[in-house]
């Protein structure tokens, strides 16, 4: 009786089981991870799975990629140093560095693409990458 009760709560371990566990957790993400593009040619289903995950778990992050993060400057027009930042600075400057770090783990199995310097402009690139591999309207 013990066995039959464990063994209804007992999930597959087959290779092939494992595997498909695997493919849907890339293209749905969890609430830890986003989804994953896997193909240029997913891009139009993906990004829009991955603009709601990002705005339910990571919403001040998102907004780096609605308004281009810039780093702070001083009154001089000088890049401040980390340590000179203010609070709400530090808080934005972790936003950015979130979204470049959720879109490094979402399209990191495409080695063609590469991050730049900000969320919002690595976005912009993705999508430019994605149209012309194909037409939106497919």
């Amino acid at each position: 009786m013990d066995t039959e009760f464990y063994n209804a709560f007992e999930t597959p371990s087959t290779p092939a089981a494992i595997a498909q566990a695997m493919n849907l957790e890339n293209e749905t993400g969890t609430t830890q991870k986003p989804s994953k593009l896997m193909t240029i040619e997913e891009y139009y289903g993906w990004k829009d799975r991955f603009e709601n995950w990002a705005q339910a778990n990571h919403l001040r992050a998102w907004e780096c990629i609605l308004k281009k993060y810039v780093l702070p400057r001083t009154d001089l027009q000088v890049l401040k140093e980390l340590s000179e930042f203010t609070d709400q600075e530090r808080v934005m400057y972790k936003a950015e560095k979130m979204m470049i770090s959720l879109l490094q783990q979402a399209i990191k199995e495409l080695s063609g693409l590469r991050m730049c310097r900000t969320s919002q402009v690595s976005i912009l690139d993705l999508k430019i990458e994605c149209q012309v591999s194909i037409p939106e309207n497919l």
